[in-house]
């Protein structure tokens, strides 16, 4: 799982926010696209429709930090995002923007077909969790 190549072009998911028990909030769909970056990372552009509220407008950008590694930003994040891939997974870390001691942690895998990432994120406070995120993103041919 390498983001630089798989985030490129148009990609589309959708998916679901549930309670740390376990039950559905809401569900979600999201459309971005991927820019090439000159260092080789890349910058990728999402609009998020999550159900029963505005649409919201999202930036990541993901460069390499090594064989394994990245660093990067994301508008919904208080700092810096960091991750690693390893195979079919791509982990990311980095603390939440507007709630105090939040952190979000995702896990990434790619798919034997190559097009699609199944991504689960946990969002915790002070260790705790409060949210878990399911999603199916696919690569738009």
């Amino acid at each position: 799982m390498r983001p630089e190549r798989f985030f490129l072009g148009e990609t589309r998911s959708t998916g679901v926010l549930e309670a740390a028990s376990g039950g559905p909030l809401r569900r979600f769909q999201v459309v971005g696209r991927g820019y090439p970056l000159p260092d080789g990372g890349v910058r990728l552009e999402q609009t998020v429709r999550m159900e029963g509220q505005a649409p919201v407008t999202r930036t990541w950008e993901l460069h390499a930090s090594g064989p394994h590694g990245y660093r990067g930003s994301l508008t919904d994040a208080a700092g810096a995002v960091e991750g690693q891939a390893y195979g079919e997974l791509f982990h990311l870390r980095y603390p939440l923007r507007g709630l105090p001691l939040g952190r979000m942690e995702q896990w990434l895998y790619l798919q034997p077909d190559g097009h699609t990432v199944m991504n689960v994120a946990v969002a915790s406070v002070a260790g705790v969790p409060v949210r878990r995120l399911s999603e199916r993103i696919s690569r738009v041919p």
